[in-house]
């Protein structure tokens, strides 16, 4: 009984430490779902529920935290750390099997304090807001 506790503390702490990451990093809420048709179109459901839901960014590592959106188990890269002229960009890719890819964009330029994201993880695009 003491080992699974010990677990969720572990993990909820590191949680929160996510969730607060300031200029260690960032959480994003998702605004849209899209996925690519078949006629190369996007199409989005307003009434998904991932529309609302968060994730953290890690700035150093790249790495992708959230319930519905991670990138556990790719390999994580900063492709550019942002600035007040360019987007901070991650590409994460999975070390086996298929290649699978995601890739992260924060208009990190941007002057207010949410920054809008562009994720894409195969054929599905997500955007929102981060800070």
């Amino acid at each position: 009984m003491r080992i699974p506790i010990l677990v969720a503390t572990v993990f909820f702490c590191f949680y929160v430490s996510a969730a607060d990451a300031g200029s260690d990093g960032y959480v994003c809420t998702v605004e849209s779902f899209n996925r690519l048709t078949n006629e190369g179109t996007l199409v989005g459901n307003a009434k998904d529920p991932i529309i609302g839901q968060e994730f953290t960014v890690d700035r150093k590592s790249g790495k992708i935290i959230g319930k519905y959106i991670g990138s556990a188990g790719f390999n994580t890269e900063v492709l550019d750390s942002g600035s007040g002229n360019q987007s901070f960009k991650v590409l994460a890719r999975n070390p086996w099997g298929f290649l699978h890819v995601l890739y992260l964009e924060i208009q990190e330029f941007h002057k207010e304090p949410r920054k809008p994201f562009l994720l894409v993880d195969a054929s599905i695009v997500y955007t929102g807001t981060c800070q």
